[in-house]
Order: structure tokens, then sequence, then C-alpha cells
């Protein structure tokens, strides 16, 4: 079904990307030409980013236009999704080690390679030729695209708009794991390589050494984006890992909808795709994937959204040779791998399905062409073994299954039937082989049947996580219910390729394609139709009166919330940016004993972003903060007895106290010598 087009510097397959250093001899000074100007514009590119004068969203833009003017692909939306998954799942290796990338950073060396081969592929051979391939062909999904990236901005808006320091703070409150995870990407940004890499502590090892980092180092990239190399002011890096996680995430959404829009069933059916991106939209940003964000699993969501790339990547490789698909499902595997790898038990079956059929005629026939493809898949390989590697350092899967953590839940019912209408659909798939109609796409249909095997493995595993948890505690916690909403969002995505592979065959055809205005004008109307309708799957998207009633999108609940938060920052957020601003930097561990008066926030939690928020976070420090207790009313006896405790356990201890209680709790620890443990700002 993919068409060539003919041109004097090569072809572009649909599928696959064209070669960029082959081709007929030219003089040596076309050649010389060529690696000078990609040099000087990937070289001017870098010194821009160095310089600052390309920060912030600006250069974030030329990223994006970079990333999709290479031609992997003649469609834009296959571009966004193969430009999604290199930039999610294969940045992370280059933080595996700290590169000599100086004041340019991991951000400036990606945009000047890419602008700097871009620029010397075109100047290598016939440059006006080469000029047209980078713009893509348009088509009316890619409408439905643009669409569908406008309304996830408008779910995630909360997080780009201008806020306080103190203001995103409390907005990370709202998660407990929000802290785990910010202190992983500062502590990228501070020492420019994995924590696991990262110089030991002057007290010891970090904390999360050994966790996958791979949304940390995608978020690590951006923020040098907007905000530059290394670690800046307190403020300044909280405002900016907040933008810089919402960017990830928008990314991670948008590339899923491109994998669906570039589905070849969708591409001259623009009013079909419409309702099936637009619940691929409402799963993610208002469903079960609705309040991952806002409970603090940012990297859960990448690793889901990677997941769900994977079978559409699967369903479009027409050969298994195709190598800018392939390299694009090779980083859609990592970035499941990197950051929740649990998810590829479903993962591997996704994949699986661009094995399929088993004809000879769609391997490479050519060593060279074999070569090519095999270069992404050992190298994934090889990272794979980085992140077993990683892994192994951590407990036993059955300890972590028993990991007590809060998630909100997502209706068992719905996440069952969720995962047993896309294992029908892919049935009906299977029974649809036989069919005359469906015997032109025999082949996309049969591999949507084996991507029945997804939801199918997604719902056993479910069922086993829970008979081990309740085995173990008598209940289903915190590791069955994220898999479970894993299980649930790649289920909807599986039913959205299985609409996409099968309605062509049951007559949804040229009406669809907007080819006949009388035909067309009744399916604008049905598609519309079905749009608001699976807008509502999750509850509604905006409050209406209460005598209409109606459920509130999770999603939507989150949004409000985090608009809230974001207006009335705590007093406590405040306070700990204070203190994190006045941190000397001493070498030795530290107790933040500032108590907290607000319910939403615990003392333990304030503990932990002080440590975040300054760099301190190892093991010592960790062990020590749990050794001691604040209440919500403390007085300057209460905090001279709590500095006691903490030497006692680390001699070498002093503890942050707040402004107002200082000067009474050193007059009070004079008599033991302990006056120059107190700290304040």
């Amino acid at each position: 079904m993919h068409t060539q087009m003919a041109a004097p510097s090569g072809s572009v397959d649909s599928g696959t990307s064209p070669d960029l250093l082959t081709g007929a001899p030219r003089p040596w000074f076309r050649r010389v030409a060529a690696v000078a100007a990609g040099a000087l514009a990937g070289g001017t590119a870098a010194w821009l980013v160095e310089a600052q004068v390309l920060r912030g969203l600006p250069a974030l833009a030329v990223m994006v236009v970079a990333g999709l003017a290479v031609p992997t692909s003649r469609e834009l939306a296959r571009r966004v999704l193969i430009a999604g998954c290199v930039f999610l799942g294969w940045v992370p290796v280059t933080w595996w080690w700290r590169l000599p990338v100086g004041g340019v950073g991991h951000f400036g060396v990606i945009l000047g390679v890419v602008i700097g081969v871009l620029v010397g592929w075109v100047v290598w051979r016939s440059t006006l030729d080469r000029v047209r391939l980078l713009w893509p062909r348009l088509r009316g999904t890619d409408a439905v695209l643009a669409a569908a990236a406008a309304g996830a901005l408008w779910i995630y808006q909360p997080g780009l708009q201008s806020v306080s320091a103190a203001g995103e703070l409390t907005r990370f409150f709202a998660g407990w794991d929000n802290v785990a995870h910010y202190n992983m990407t500062e502590m990228i940004r501070r020492f420019g390589v994995m924590v696991i890499h990262a110089p030991t502590g002057a007290l010891g090892e970090w904390t999360y050494g050994p966790y996958p980092q791979g949304f940390h180092a995608v978020a690590a990239t951006v923020m040098e984006g907007l905000a530059g190399v290394g670690a800046a002011d307190v403020a300044t890096d909280l405002v900016a890992y907040g933008r810089a996680m919402t960017i990830v995430l928008v990314g991670a959404l948008v590339t899923v909808v491109a994998g669906i829009c570039s589905l070849p069933a969708l591409r001259r059916r623009p009013l079909l795709a419409l309702p099936i991106a637009t619940f691929a939209v409402v799963t993610f940003g208002l469903g079960p994937g609705g309040l991952l964000v806002h409970d603090g699993f940012p990297n859960f969501y990448l690793a889901v959204a990677m997941l769900c790339c994977l079978p559409l990547i699967g369903l479009q490789m027409s050969k298994p040779g195709s190598v800018g698909l392939l390299v694009a499902m090779v980083g859609a595997v990592l970035g499941v791998a990197h950051n929740w790898s649990l998810l590829l038990v479903m993962g591997v079956f996704g994949a699986g399905v661009a094995l399929l059929p088993l004809r000879r005629s769609r391997w490479p026939r050519l060593w060279s062409e074999w070569a090519r493809a095999l270069v992404p898949v050992v190298a994934g390989l090889l990272w794979l073994g980085v992140a077993w590697s990683m892994l192994r350092q951590n407990p036993p899967l059955s300890d972590i299954l028993q990991i007590p953590g809060g998630i909100t839940q997502v209706p068992f019912s719905v996440f069952v039937l969720t995962g047993a209408l896309a294992l029908a659909a892919c049935g009906l798939g299977l029974a649809h082989l036989r069919n005359p109609r469906g015997a032109a796409h025999r082949d996309d249909v049969l591999r949507l049947g084996a991507l029945g095997c997804v939801p199918l493995v997604g719902l056993v595993v479910s069922g086993l996580i829970a008979w081990a948890q309740i085995r173990q505690s008598g209940d289903v916690g915190y590791y069955f219910w994220k898999f479970a909403i894993a299980t649930q969002i790649v289920s909807a995505i599986v039913l959205c390729c299985a609409v996409a592979v099968l309605a062509p065959g049951f007559g949804v055809r040229r009406g669809w394609s907007t080819r006949r205005v009388g035909t067309s004008a009744v399916a604008a109307v049905v598609s519309v139709a079905l749009t608001a309708g699976v807008a509502q799957a999750y509850g509604t998207p905006h409050k209406f009166p209460s005598s209409i009633g109606g459920v509130i999108a999770p999603g939507i609940s989150a949004r409000a919330d985090f608009l809230a938060i974001g207006a009335a920052p705590l007093p406590e957020a405040a306070t700990l940016v204070a203190a994190a601003r006045a941190d000397d930097g001493r070498a030795v561990p530290v107790v933040y004993a500032v108590p907290s008066s607000s319910p939403r926030v615990a003392w333990f939690l304030l503990s932990q972003w002080y440590y975040a928020l300054t760099g301190r976070w190892t093991v010592t420090d960790d062990a020590l903060m749990r050794t001691v207790k604040t209440p919500a009313q403390m007085t300057d006896a209460d905090f001279a007895a709590l500095v006691r405790d903490a030497v006692l356990n680390e001699p070498e201890a002093v503890v942050v106290v707040p402004p107002g209680s200082a000067d009474g709790v050193r007059r009070l620890l004079e008599p033991d010598g302990l006056s120059d443990r107190v700290l304040s700002w």
C-alpha cells in the first residue's frame, strides 16, 4: 500500500527514511561544501543555545521544527510519531555518560546535530530536490492531529502558565511522588549524568540511584532548553521543571495521536480519524490517565504513552526492515523499559505484530538492508541490558509489588470492560479475515488479530498481581491499580486501532474521505456527533449546572485543582523555598524542622522537598530524617529537644528551624554547646 516518489536524490518510502549518505559520486568540492555547511549550521545553532540567545519556548519550537524536517516519511503524522519516539526514548541514552558538552548542554548538542546533518544532507546532492523532501505531504488527518494537540495543550495548560515558585511547589504537594521525580531530574542537571553514575556525595550514596530515569533525563534535556545548562536558582528550576514536565507529557500524548493519524486506513479518512483521535486524547487527558500527573506519576504516564505507540507502529510496518519505524519502535521500547519496565510484558506483544505475516517477501533481501535494520535493534538490546542492570539493584519484584502507595483508583468494571472490548474487537478482526471485503487489508487485519494479545496479557497479569497482593495482605494495592490503569489505557488504544482497521471493510469509504460533497456532509455530521459522544466517555469535560447533572471527568477535576492551587500557594511552600535558598551547602547531615500547619502537606514531605531542592538527598540524610518528628505546634524547647535527638543520631547534624525561633533555640542549647547546630534564614 505504500507508494514511492521518484527524485534524483533517491526515494522516500512512506515507512522508511531516505538514505542520507549514499548515491552517485559527486565532485569533491560539493562534499566539502556539504560538510562545511553542516558544521557551520550546527555550530551556529549550538552557539545560540550556549549564549542563551535561543532559549525558552522559541528554542523548543526550533527543536520541533528541525525534528519534523528530517525526512523520515512523506507523511507529517508519521514524522511526528517517529520524532516523538526517538526523542522520548533515545535521548536518555545521552545521559548515561558524563559527556563534555559544556555550556551547550545536551539540548544544544542534539539541536546542533539535527540542524547540521539536515543542512549537510541538503547540500551533499541535488539541493533543490532535497529541500522539497524536507516539507512533508499534508493530509486532512494532519488537521485532526493539530486539533488533538490543541486539546492536549488545553488540558495541561495549567502546567504551562506563569506561577510563582511557591505556587508550583504547592501543585507538586498534590502528589507525593513528585518530590522523588523532581529530585532525580535536578540531580541529573547538577551532575550532567544519570544519578547512578553521579559522584558520591560527601555523606554517602544518593537516593534513587538505581531507579529508572528515562522521563527524568528527557525532562532535564527540555529544562536545558528552557532555563540553561546546570542547576539554577531554586525558584527558577522549580518553575522550569513544572513546564518541562508538562511539555514532555503533552509531547507523549501528541506522539500517540500521531500514531493513530498515521495509520494507513485513516490517512484519507479524516472524518473517521476525528472521533478516534478524540477518544485517545480523552483517555489520556480526562479518563484513566487524567489523574496520573496530578497524583505525581509523570514517568508512568510517559511509559504508558510509549507502550501505546508500540502497537501503532507495529500495525504500520509493512516490512520489518523499515528503518525509520524500526528506530521509533526501539525508542518506544526503551521509553517503557527506562520508566516502568513491568509494562514490557504487554509491550513485547504490541511490537511483535510487526513480524506478521511471516512471508519471506516482507524481509530485507540485501545484506546492506539487514545491516541498516540491525543497527537500531542491537543498540536497543544493549540499552535494554543497561535497564536490566539497574533493575537488578532494586528489591525483588515480589517485594516491589507489596510496596504501599497512593493512587486514584479507576472503576474496576470499566477497566475490565475496556480490556474485554479491545479483545473482542481484535477477535472480530480474525473473523473478518474470511470476509471478501477484508481481503485487501488481510495483512492489517491479521496484525490486528494478533494485537489482541496486548489486552489479554494485561488482564491476565493484572489478575496475577491482584492474587499475589491479596494472598500477602488481603487486598489489592498500589501496583495493581497502576498496572490496571496502564492496561485500560492501552486497551483503549487497541480499540482505536480496531475501529481504524475494520471500518473500511464495513463500508466506511469515500464518504469519510471528504471526496464526495453529498455523502461527506452526512459523514461530517456523524463524525462530529461521534466526537462529541466520545468526549463524554469518562465524564463531562465541562461543569454544568446541578440541575443538568453529569459526572465531571477526572482530568477536568485535576485541571481545576491545579488552577486553584497555583493561584493560592500554601505558606509552607513559600517558607520551604526561602529555606532552600538560604542553604549554605555545608557537607553535614541536615534536618528540616519547620513544622507544617496545613493538613494537605506532612512535615515528612516538606523534609524530602528540602533535600530535593538543596541537592542533599543522600541515604544518610534520609535515614536521619526518619528518626525525628515534628508536631504541628512546636515551642523553642521542642526545637531544642529535637536538635539534641538529631545530634545523638548524627554527631555532625544541624537543624533548620523557623526564623522566629532560631535565637530562642540557640539560647536554650548554649549550655550543651550546640547553639551552632541551629540554622535559619
